[in-house]
């Protein structure tokens, strides 16, 4: 079964880097989208590219869930990579 890998990037550099994960789910800033609404990302998710807004990325790993908070900024899925671009993060759990 595939996993997905996850990259956040900050003004820093690389923030984080882990693999393995089953699930995450983010909020989107897209002006179509309700507000705040969330979206959920599994292995072999469709490519795309979205806004985020400051808000917590939750991720689902070997039964435990892990939380970020990020501070705005980008999220693009690949080929079960994610990659967030954003201008600051900080582990929350």
């Amino acid at each position: 079964m595939n996993k997905l890998s996850l990259e956040i990037i900050t003004a820093q550099g690389v923030f984080m880097q882990d693999d393995e994960i089953d699930e995450l789910v983010v909020r989107r800033r897209e002006s179509r989208f309700e507000k705040g609404s969330e979206i959920a990302i599994f292995p072999q998710h469709a490519p795309m590219l979205v806004r985020i807004p400051d808000s917590p990325v939750r991720y689902h790993k070997n039964g435990q869930v892990f939380k970020v908070e990020v501070t705005g900024g980008f999220v693009e899925v690949r080929d079960d990579h994610i990659t967030f671009i954003v201008p600051s993060a900080e582990s929350s759990s």
